[in-house]
């Protein structure tokens, strides 16, 4: 990204408030789980929540609706919660809050959902068919801990979201299908509550129980649940992460922890959490970085908080690759032999360790910029290569050897500037390191069938033809200079190998967890405009024969595109 005049990059601040834009309320007749997002295909189940005991003595479930701090924590981790039979009775709940617990933010909830039921209770087991799903959506509660025991509630330590009910139940159940840690094993929270017209429903001395939903991921009712003739298909996603530069410098201390500040969550966190989450769930084996991880390579707690997001990818042993751009490195207008490797902070802060704990990496250049990977869906395997800014041609050299190495594999290039944006703020245009790439690398092998790249604003695409004849997909992703520095945005591609075709979407798993107040008209969680999503035709068996004569497409896994089951997630 170019500076602008002054060189500064202020974060917009818009100042109207509007509702929320596209959001959607979806209602199922009953608790329809799943044992996993991965098993979209399988027909929907019931499931049986009961009551698992799994708490210690001052953390029950009672002190989740007793008014104080003091938290309720099961040792089960994600998928429990609380069935709580309200005193007042019959209620309409249209909001959920919480509170943090006072230690571990790892043990946070990161996804609710809230069912009511009109059924009279008893027992320990409870089954799933008498219960409604009434909302559900991803959870950010601030970073900030409560203070432990029988102390007042802080409204700063709190996290609220309202939603759209007219049904009244006697019984609420609020079960939380993840939480924030990765590797963690524990739930907490400090405080739960459902609102109504009329104040809160939980009240001290209400009939509750600490409980756990072996299934709770739902897959909705709606118009989803049966998938239309043709709809199913075999298909696998790549997650790209655009430009972060933004988020890492006002989230950092010298930025004045803005983003934390007004809204209680930081986007590139938020994106990353979304990804350790469900990303393997929803068969997308990798993430790819396109560059600009940082706005000023110079300043260390941008790399710190840069370093602190995709750890959560490294504790999540989700798989992902992560290249320089311009901001990333001591002099942008510098090749990359001509850097003085000591001084630069890129490899430093994601050396060649850090890779190695990455499944799918195979290998990375002598300077320590450029890396690749090998992912495999249903046993065809893929290479992404991630070529650094500047990259010199012994830089070319090494990505050439590494294809060289591998003939048999498609390959999907990410470097940081590789296609441009025109003037008209849709059609793609070439950039020149593009050009540089295209020449030199792309156009002469025929396995490279798409490159993509950042640092140019906006969204775009085209096909071009190579030496042999063939498309390669040109693609160019980056917000940066949208809406609080890209609102969280991320560019979801589906492969979907039995119908031929790449899909693309842009959606920020950011914008549903902003608190209400905050949101104005350009708190748009999914951009279906034409240049964000769009589809493009390719016959891979076809397109991949001269170098893979055996490639087949695989089985069966979904029901749907799986870019209408993220909408789904995101939007509800």
């Amino acid at each position: 990204m170019r500076p602008r005049p002054g060189g500064t990059y202020p974060i917009p601040i818009m100042t109207r408030r509007t509702s929320r834009v596209l959001e959607k309320t979806l209602r199922t007749d009953g608790l329809l789980a799943l044992l996993a997002l991965a098993s979209l295909t399988s027909a929907s189940q019931a499931t049986t929540i009961s009551v698992n005991n799994r708490w210690p003595d001052g953390e029950p479930p009672s002190a989740a609706i007793d008014g104080f701090a003091g938290k309720y924590l099961n040792f089960e981790g994600a998928n429990t919660g609380i069935l709580v039979t309200p005193a007042k009775g019959s209620t309409v709940a249209n909001s959920i809050k919480l509170w943090a617990a006072d230690d571990d933010s790892g043990r946070d909830p990161a996804f609710y959902q809230v069912f009511g039921t009109n059924k009279v209770l008893s027992g320990t087991t409870f089954d799933s068919e008498d219960f409604t799903l009434v909302s559900q959506g991803m959870v950010s509660l601030p970073t900030l801990r409560s203070n432990p025991g029988t102390t007042p509630l802080d409204e700063s330590r709190s996290w609220t979201k309202a939603f759209e009910n007219t049904q009244a139940y006697t019984s609420y159940l609020v079960v939380f299908p993840a939480v924030r840690g990765a590797s963690t094993t524990m739930m907490q929270v400090g405080e739960i509550q459902l609102g109504s017209a009329d104040g809160g429903i939980f009240a001290p001395g209400d009939t509750v129980r600490g409980v756990e939903a072996e299934r709770t991921i739902v897959h909705f009712s709606g118009p989803k649940t049966v998938a239309p003739a043709g709809e199913e298909t075999s298909s696998f996603g790549i997650m790209f992460i655009p430009d972060t530069q933004f988020y890492s410098r006002y989230a950092a201390p010298a930025g004045g922890n803005q983003f934390a500040a007004r809204f209680g969550s930081n986007p590139y966190e938020v994106q990353t959490e979304w990804i350790a989450k469900f990303a393997n769930q929803l068969q997308i084996p990798m993430a790819i970085h396109l560059g600009d991880v940082v706005d000023r390579a110079g300043t260390p707690g941008e790399w710190d908080h840069a370093s602190l997001a995709m750890k959560t990818l490294d504790d999540a042993d989700y798989p992902y690759s992560i290249l320089a751009g311009n901001h990333d490195v001591m002099n942008g207008g510098q090749w990359s032999n001509e850097r003085n490797l000591a001084s630069e902070p890129f490899p430093a802060r994601f050396p060649l360790s850090r890779a190695q704990q990455q499944s799918t990496f195979r290998g990375m250049s002598a300077d320590g910029f450029n890396q690749y990977h090998i992912f495999e869906f249903q046993g065809q395997q893929f290479m992404h290569l991630a070529v650094s800014w500047n990259a010199d041609l012994a830089s070319v050299a090494w990505a050439q050897q590494v294809i060289d190495t591998h003939p048999t594999l498609p390959v999907i290039l990410s470097t940081h500037d590789y296609l441009a944006v025109d003037s008209d703020g849709v059609t793609a245009r070439s950039s020149s390191f593009g050009d540089y790439m295209w020449e030199n690398l792309v156009k002469k092998n025929d396995q490279i069938f798409m490159g993509i790249g950042g640092h140019n604003h906006g969204s775009a695409h085209r096909i071009r033809k190579n030496d042999f004849g063939n498309d390669v997909l040109e693609v160019v992703v980056d917000y940066q200079m949208a809406y609080q520095g890209g609102n969280g945005y991320l560019r979801l591609c589906e492969f979907d190998l039995k119908s031929n075709v790449i899909r693309s979407m842009s959606f920020s798993p950011w914008v549903p967890v902003k608190p209400d107040e905050s949101l104005n008209e350009f708190d748009i969680a999914v951009m279906d405009d034409t240049s964000n999503e769009y589809e493009v035709q390719m016959n891979f068996a076809q397109r991949f024969a001269g170098f893979a004569p055996n490639f087949i497409a695989g089985t069966i896994n979904r029901n749907e595109p799986l870019i209408e089951t993220v909408r789904d997630m995101i939007l509800d």
